[in-house]
């Protein structure tokens, strides 16, 4: 199981797709799970609209209910989970009591990119229809599935002041999370502001060192 930290735009969920596509593992993104929540209008989507649309993030309960309606095996990569130490400390009982998980098959991934050029990233990015995948504002057509990113969209959280909040946020919580995972000696750092077939060198160079392909 893989764990990516990063912040907002800091290319996890493009990793994440290469990964599923060429090495066969399953993706679990919570941002991507609830927007498909709040689209379907479902009970958790009504719940966290609002907190989503102002750059908060969801409750551990919310997504520890979507970890266990969607993960069912090891091969997988948890993208944006756990955000903090309440949300690891969750997610570690979860796999005690059910005895789903041995941690030595755990290794946590950071991608580093500095705050200016996450800033960028985001106020540039559009989300493709088809698959949901990010796409720059200059791209014609989308990577992953071809589709022409004419029917791309703005993200409505893509902007300026809830940018800044968000990354704010992502910084202060995540510090104690990283070094929970270093004292655990399951975590590793990447360039993430490097060309996106480096970036995704670096992240399988550090599974095949940790046997978990």
């Amino acid at each position: 199981m893989l764990i990516f930290l990063g912040g907002p735009g800091s290319g996890k969920g493009t990793q994440a797709r290469f990964l599923s596509k060429f090495d066969n593992f399953k993706i679990f993104s919570v941002g991507e799970l609830l927007r498909l929540e709040i689209s379907g209008k479902t009970d958790i989507g009504k719940k966290i609209e609002q907190t989503i649309n102002q750059g908060e993030f969801a409750s551990t309960q919310i997504i520890m209910d979507l970890f266990k309606k969607h993960v069912n095996q090891e091969r997988v990569i948890l993208d944006g989970f756990p955000r903090n130490l309440e949300q690891a400390n969750a997610l570690e009982n979860f796999f005690t009591e059910n005895n789903f998980f041995d941690e030595k098959k755990l290794l946590v991934i950071d991608f580093l990119v500095s705050n200016e050029l996450l800033t960028n990233r985001l106020m540039h990015r559009k989300i493709c229809k088809i698959c949901d995948a990010s796409l720059q504002e200059n791209e014609i057509v989308c990577s992953f599935c071809g589709n022409e990113s004419e029917d791309a969209y703005k993200r409505s959280d893509d902007n300026d002041l809830v940018i800044k909040k968000r990354i704010k946020k992502f910084e202060d919580e995540t510090f104690i999370l990283k070094e929970f995972y270093k004292k655990k000696k399951l975590y590793e750092a990447i360039d993430a502001e490097a060309d996106p077939k480096l970036v995704y060198n670096q992240i399988r160079s550090c599974i095949v060192a940790r046997n978990l392909l």
